[in-house]
């Protein structure tokens, strides 16, 4: 076996068709997601933005109002599913070059099988996530975005209004409950 004196660069521009299994990797890893994203929702995520941003800014105080438990850590799988493939294996690639295969003279048939089966699975698995967030956007353009602010601050408000009587109710029995302590604690003092 071989060794290579070079070391691979892990990021380089996609040749058609790929020199060898790594440069296959980098096309459709990190080349053809990003092309298929520019392609599929770069015009829909355009016109998305121009029709919420006017309402940006109220859209975030509200989000920060509201307990919504988990937005976080969605927003941080969402860019994790991603991104680790690509840095993982770039890290990897780094680190514990060379790997793998070099041409594409010494895949085997086993492997140039399980290697297509694979990146067709890849494939199919981001073009679903790509419709998915294209759909979102799409509905985001196709709604009335003034009516339903209106409709969100009217739920907002009906939320706030009926928090105010929870903490009245709290505070009520938050006295009641201070007063039978005092009612007991009076009684055992007169009692001892």
């Amino acid at each position: 076996m071989r060794r290579w004196s070079a070391v691979a660069t892990p990021i380089t521009t996609p040749a058609i068709p790929p020199e060898g299994p790594w440069d296959a990797y980098v096309l459709v890893i990190i080349w053809l997601p990003l092309l298929f994203r520019l392609l599929l929702l770069a015009r829909p995520a355009r016109q998305a933005v121009a029709k919420v941003a006017p309402h940006a800014g109220w859209a975030l105080k509200q989000l920060r109002d509201l307990p919504v438990r988990g937005l976080r850590l969605l927003i941080f799988n969402e860019t994790l599913a991603l991104l680790a493939p690509p840095i993982i294996v770039l890290l990897y690639r780094q680190l514990a070059d060379p790997i793998g295969w070099r041409t594409w003279e010494e895949v085997t048939l086993l492997g140039g099988t399980v290697l297509m089966f694979l990146t067709l699975v890849w494939l199919v698995l981001d073009l679903m996530r790509i419709g998915r967030t294209r759909r979102m956007l799409l509905a985001v353009v196709k709604q009335d975005v003034d009516s339903l602010r209106k409709v969100a601050d009217v739920g907002l408000g009906a939320r706030r209004l009926l928090r105010r009587f929870a903490r009245e109710d709290k505070h009520d029995e938050a006295e009641e409950e201070q007063s039978t302590r005092g009612k007991v604690w009076n009684f055992a003092k007169k009692a001892g």
